[in-house]
């Protein structure tokens, strides 16, 4: 599969989940084969007000 510049053998890609794809998920995702994992998802009212779940 071709993204742009990027070439990928496996098109398995890891959406970004909020709670879910902290760093740990994300690197036995990428042992398993994903060549590609985002970061979690972050609210940007959460943001905005400082608020200590989101940071």
């Amino acid at each position: 599969m071709k993204l742009g510049a990027f070439t990928f053998d496996d098109p398995i890609f890891l959406a970004p989940m909020a709670g879910v794809t902290d760093t740990a998920y994300r690197v036995i995702a990428h042992g398993m084969g994903c060549p590609l994992a985002f970061a979690e998802m972050v609210s940007s009212q959460g943001i905005h007000y400082r608020n200590e779940h989101t940071m």
